[in-house]
This record gives C-alpha cells, structure tokens and sequence, in this order.
C-alpha cells in the first residue's frame, strides 16, 4: 500500500487498454432466454442478488470490472473471486457453478463455444480476438472499462528528454513487429498523448473508487 497516484507523476502516454467481457454460462442463457447483453441486464435487475459473476482474485482489475457493471448497468450481482485467477473463474462459470465472469477477452476466448457465451467488451472498439461481440456502447450501453498500459516519468523532467522520450515511444508503438506481437496477443494498441492520458486517468481513478465500493473492497 502507498500513498502515490497519478497526480505524483507526469504521465507521458497510454499505450495499450485491456478492455472486460461480459461472458455468461450458455446453457444458462438459453434456459432463461438472454441472448444480448440486453436480456443479461433485465434479468438481473428481475432477479436482484442472484446472479453470480467469477472476476478472478480479490482486488484484482477483473473483479473490480463486476463492480463498475454493477453502477453502470443499476444491477446488484454476486462478484465471486478465484485466488489462483481468471481461469479458474472462466472454468467455474463455463461448467455452470456461476453465471458468468467479467474477465478480459483473452481470458474468455477457449471458453466461447465451449460452455460460455460473450454478450459484450466493455471497449471502445470490437475485440480483434472476439470481432463477432459487441461492444457494450454497441448493445446500448456505457460500458467502458479494464486494464491499461502507459509511462509515466517523475515529477520535474525536462522537456528535451520528455520529447525525445515521446518521439521513441511513438516510434516503438508503430514498429511492425510490436504491432503484431499485440494483434496476436489480443492486445489493443490505445495511444493518448500526455494531456489525453491525465484526463484519462483522472477519469479511470474516480470509476475504479466507486466500482471497488459496490463490490466491498472499500
């Protein structure tokens, strides 16, 4: 624990985000007729405190993401944590022992076909490892929310070596090699500059505050 956070550095860039899927058990879905994150929703908020989503371990980005669906979507869901992580999770909700996880779409993916069902990312743009979901602005939702990658430098670094720093990381994210190695990797390549990335994480800190108290972590 630490008192640090965003505002004790001078954030350079975002590189890369990591966006939540919203993925439920299938035979589940289909005894109780959900087929679109639609239909997730409205049975959730018909049948508050019953469904169970698996978010990985305690604390961790992907329980923290049940509990922004919660605030975002006004639905009161179960967030159920795995110590070992996400795959645990996923494995649980595709043999049915939960109703679904909030995990990222790397973590989903072996699990789609084979006991879970994806309604939706909660990203800006589709998934390139799941292209056929939507996304949850798609579905008619506000759902915007993961992990992300960026830099940072110490309070106080001149601008010469700021800029030359800002010059090597645009140089670096456009590589094709990188590219590649993150398309594979389903990671999203997601640049702000430095002024785009406070904002953003001005923005990210105040979600992650209010989704940790709707799942009792503050």
């Amino acid at each position: 624990m630490s008192d640090y956070t965003y505002e004790d550095f001078d954030p350079l860039c975002l590189i890369s985000t990591d966006s939540a899927a919203i993925a439920v058990n299938t035979e589940w879905a289909k005894a109780n007729d959900i087929q679109t994150l639609g239909d997730f929703i409205t049975y959730c908020k018909n049948n508050p405190g019953e469904v169970m989503l698996g978010g990985s371990s305690s604390g961790s980005v992907w329980h923290i993401a049940g509990g922004y669906l919660s605030n975002k979507a006004k639905i009161d869901i179960r967030m159920i944590t795995y110590a070992n992580g996400a795959y645990d999770a996923a494995k649980a909700a595709a043999n049915g022992h939960i109703q679904g996880v909030t995990l990222s779409a790397a973590e989903v993916r072996s699990f789609i076909g084979n006991g879970l069902t994806c309604l939706g990312v909660m990203s800006p743009i589709r998934s390139s490892l799941l292209p056929n979901v939507p996304t949850c602005s798609e579905a008619g939702y506000d759902l915007e929310f993961g992990t992300f990658r960026g830099i940072a430098l110490p309070k106080g670094v001149s601008e010469d070596v700021r800029s030359l720093l800002v010059e090597a990381v645009g140089a670096a994210i456009n590589d094709p090699e990188f590219v590649s190695f993150m398309e594979n990797n389903g990671q999203q390549i997601t640049y702000l500059d430095g002024n785009d990335f406070t904002a953003y994480l001005r923005q990210h800190a105040q979600d992650v505050v209010s989704a940790m108290e709707a799942v009792d972590l503050l």
